[in-house]
């Protein structure tokens, strides 16, 4: 049995969810301000338990965090200033299988090629474009001008399924800490946003915002998939 703790750098999708940002990109070029990247890289930290069933099969089930965001300022004029944010986050659960190769053993050291994948539950997913304004007039606000400062936080929510697959070399040491390098590409698309949160200056705008999240007609996505590098250390326990 094992502790194994990840990280996992690597390309996101994005997906729907850029949409969102190009709309929001489209408001700041008409100001002449440098609109925010897509989604497109991120890290997954990851917790798991590992555990070898047999001498070439282990079982792992652990749970992560990923989590992107992009955010600009700019001050429109003294003692004014304009922040917004774009973020995208999940939290996602995997129950998987890893099949080991023959070892390669040098005295104390050993190490073993493997290949796994398993299923993924995303939960706790969160899409989420704010807008925070200080001080701004009515020639300066990014909102409507007979409201300035405009401010607000606009978040969609859902829960899906997704799947990983695994592949690299696990190395022991004559310790009780392991190392794991390899590949690793998850498929975790997140559809039909639902409206979490609508805040407008301060004011939940309630139940009317209630329902799917649509991007220029269409229900919003989030796409966490990607391919990774995934660096571990593993604790025996």
């Amino acid at each position: 049995m094992n502790l194994v703790l990840s990280g996992i750098p690597g390309s996101v999708q994005g997906g729907g969810f850029n949409q969102v940002i190009d709309v929001y990109n489209r408001v700041l070029d008409s100001r002449g301000i440098a609109g925010l990247d897509h989604v497109d890289f991120g890290w997954q930290f990851d917790g798991e338990l590992r555990c070898f069933i047999k001498p070439n099969l282990a079982v792992s089930a652990g749970v992560g965090q990923i989590g992107i965001s992009h955010s600009g300022e700019v001050f429109p004029r003294l003692q004014q200033n304009i922040r917004f944010k774009a973020e995208m986050s999940s939290v996602p659960i995997h129950a998987g299988l890893g099949y080991y190769l023959s070892p390669y053993v040098q005295g104390d050291f050993q190490a073993r090629a493997f290949v796994g994948a398993g299923l993924l539950s995303l939960v706790s997913n969160k899409g989420s474009l704010s807008q925070s304004e200080f001080g701004t007039d009515s020639s300066t606000t990014l909102g409507n001008p007979r409201t300035p400062p405009n401010s607000f936080k606009l978040t969609g929510t859902n829960d899906a399924p997704g799947y990983y697959v695994e592949g690299g070399v696990h190395m022991w040491f004559p310790s009780r800490f392991s190392v794991m390098l390899g590949g690793y590409y998850r498929s975790a698309r997140v559809d039909n946003l639902v409206v979490r949160d609508f805040v407008v200056n301060g004011v939940d705008q309630g139940l009317d915002y209630r329902g799917v999240l649509l991007v220029e007609g269409k229900p919003a996505s989030m796409d966490f998939s990607g391919l990774g590098f995934r660096i571990a250390v593993g604790i025996g326990l």
